[in-house]
């Protein structure tokens, strides 16, 4: 069944709060958008959020973990491995769910990008010649730092998902200072993220010293 209208209130709230801090979610793809669900938190756990959308939509094809929001970006770190075209389908359901054309950004626990749906693919005109194809633009120095920062995490993942497994509690900080480092790279902001990357280091080192 889908979510109630006081359900699809509180979404947009908890979305519109997530710009702040960053939030639990669980969510659950039915065939339709509209069947959909998605259910953000302060202070539940992802997994039982996730359950609870489940129920709502009866789906299987179900995902977890943290979401933030930046303007009409939506962040999502996936604590397990979300169904297939995830991205495309969120931005399907939170078009019904908030009225809003959002872009949408899925990421694994260890900050590399998964999939990604952009407004900006969807606005040409069909049938018009893409001249972004044809000559495009040269990355800007806030991508440059994104694409860094990103290259960084993606060689650490082994030694992120080791520490986690090895020391649970570790999890949460780890966490934090990924989505830290990911927000400076979307920020452009080059100090920040080689500041979190060295706090990052000494959380992992440490874990290992144990």
């Amino acid at each position: 069944m889908p979510m109630s209208a006081a359900e699809l209130e509180d979404l947009k709230n908890k979305l519109a709060a997530s710009r702040q801090k960053e939030l639990n979610f669980g969510l659950s793809f039915a065939s339709k958008p509209e069947q959909s669900a998605m259910l953000i938190h302060r202070t539940l756990k992802p997994e039982k959020l996730e359950k609870d959308a489940k129920k709502i939509a009866g789906s299987p094809k179900v995902a977890c973990g943290t979401v933030k929001c930046k303007g009409k970006l939506v962040m999502l770190t996936c604590f397990n491995a979300p169904p297939s075209t995830a991205a495309k389908r969120l931005k399907a359901f939170l078009k019904f769910a908030t009225g809003d054309s959002m872009k949408i950004q899925i990421m694994d626990s260890g900050g590399n990008v998964l999939e990604s749906e952009d407004d900006g693919e969807q606005n040409e005109a069909p049938g018009a010649p893409s001249v972004a194809a044809k000559t495009p633009d040269p990355a800007t120095p806030d991508d440059k730092v994104a694409k860094k920062l990103n290259a960084i995490l993606k060689k650490l993942t082994p030694k992120i998902k080791a520490a986690v497994i090895k020391n649970p509690r570790a999890r949460d900080p780890i966490r934090k200072l990924l989505q830290a480092i990911k927000t400076a790279g979307t920020d452009g902001d080059a100090a920040s993220g080689k500041k979190r990357l060295i706090q990052l280091g000494k959380v992992l080192a440490r874990v290992g010293a144990d």
